[in-house]
């Protein structure tokens, strides 16, 4: 079809219309703002190269738009219907789609992080390669609905009908979801089919962790066979390191060898808490860490600048305490860093503090200084009101944090002098354990 030409138009405003008056077979290209307000129908219009920050289209009704190469971020597209439409190379970046229905509309290729799709209705719909991660399809109906090759890191997906979706090609590292809605979700079959590709033989995939499929598996197999169980962060009882979900992980196996050395340091069930019941070990991997860790440490080239964070103190106390006998300089990052502010008098807001390890704060401030070790701290921080994507923010100086507000990460004047410092470092440790 052809469509009437709107390009480089820098502000949009449509008002509420008579549907007679509603928008059709438009191209708005270039467009700096647009800006709609409620209750338009907007059909078969191609939005192409606009960048439409923070606009607003209330309870709209799309049909068949095409929005390619778009700008919505911090975007309202609240009550709004979508059907038959398609995002591409799009940006929506902290965009408001609550209470939305879409309907055989196709994501590809965007960027959602920290969207919020909060009680949407979405069917027959697909995300093809999009990055969704950090937002939040809560309270939501998804059905006939395929996420294919997304990222979806620390999305949530609370009290969300997931029955039936697919998510085997996806990154869903720390996703965040109900225990009773993961029976219906699809994961875990493209790890399965990669890491066949790797070792060169078929791997079994279980659909569960420690449930009837995990072990019926896991009794019949043969000498030589692999199996990867579902997730076991699905479960809380594994970062709470559980008794009795570490011996039923253990009842599947004789053996159990820990090659994760990202993860070895955390006390969970499948880490810590298997180790209890069946003969645990250390894998090559471990080794291999452990061995170059071990000669760059004490044998290091200099100047050795170590960075540390982390939410606790208190998950580190051995670790600065050696590293303060062997670093030129020792750079603090993370939540960690609040505990030192607070050591010194500073105020810290709501901030993550460890009240009881202040004396220890001070104790390894002061042997940092007697050992001649450069200890480094933000000077200043990042701040939010609350952890979520829109709380309001600011950066403040690490001596003028105010009560109601949280650090959340270094700030610029810091990453600067973080980075200078790193300039004439000849050996670099990193640790950065939450």
């Amino acid at each position: 079809m052809e469509y009437k030409e709107a390009e480089q138009i820098e502000r949009i405003i449509i008002t509420e219309t008579e549907q007679e008056n509603d928008i059709r077979g438009y191209k708005f290209k270039n467009c700096i703002e647009t800006i709609i307000t409620e209750k338009n129908e907007i059909t078969n219009c191609i939005f192409e190269n606009c960048k439409c920050i923070e606009a607003k289209f209330i309870s709209t009704y799309f049909t068949n738009v095409i929005f390619n190469n778009c700008d919505f971020s911090n975007a309202d597209f609240s009550e709004s219907n979508f059907v038959e439409c398609e995002f591409s190379n799009c940006k929506l970046v902290g965009t408001k789609l609550i209470d939305t229905s879409i309907y055989r509309t196709k994501m590809k290729e965007s960027n959602f992080e920290y969207s919020n799709f909060a009680n949407s209705n979405i069917k027959d719909t697909t995300f093809k390669e999009n990055n969704i991660s950090m937002a939040s399809f809560g309270e939501c109906k998804l059905k006939n609905t395929k996420f294919e090759e997304c990222e979806l890191y620390r999305t949530q997906m609370f009290r969300t009908n997931l029955k039936g979706i697919d998510v085997s090609t996806c990154n869903i590292d720390g996703i965040i979801i109900d225990k009773e809605d993961l029976k219906g979700l699809i994961v875990n079959q493209f790890q399965a089919v990669e890491l066949s590709k790797l070792l060169g033989k078929d791997v079994i995939m279980a659909n569960d962790v420690i449930g009837e499929d995990a072990t019926s598996k896991a009794e019949n197999l043969k000498e030589g066979e692999i199996m990867l169980l579902e997730n076991v962060r699905f479960h809380r009882e594994e970062t709470d390191n559980d008794p009795e979900f570490a011996k039923k992980l253990a009842s599947m196996a004789e053996i159990f060898v820990n090659d994760a050395f990202g993860t070895a340091h955390r006390a969970h069930a499948s880490t810590t808490g298997i180790a209890n019941y069946i003969p645990g070990v250390a894998g090559f991997l471990i080794e291999k860490e452990l061995k170059f860790l071990g000669n760059a440490i004490n044998n290091p080239e200099r100047p050795f600048v170590a960075i540390l964070g982390g939410a606790k103190v208190s998950d580190k106390i051995g670790v600065i305490d050696s590293l303060l006998d062997k670093v030129d300089t020792l750079m603090i990052g993370g939540g960690m860093a609040y505990t030192f502010f607070k050591a010194q008098g500073y105020n810290v807001g709501n901030s993550i503090c460890e009240l009881d390890k202040l004396d220890l704060a001070r104790s390894l401030m002061e042997k940092a200084k007697n050992k001649g070790v450069k200890m480094l701290l933000p000077v200043d921080n990042k701040l939010g009101k609350e952890f979520k994507p829109d709380t309001e923010s600011m950066v403040a100086k690490y001596t003028e944090i105010p009560d109601g507000w949280e650090g959340f990460d270094i700030g610029p004047e810091t990453i600067k002098i973080y980075e200078n410092e790193l300039q004439s470092a000849k050996m670099e440790w990193t640790s950065w354990i939450i």
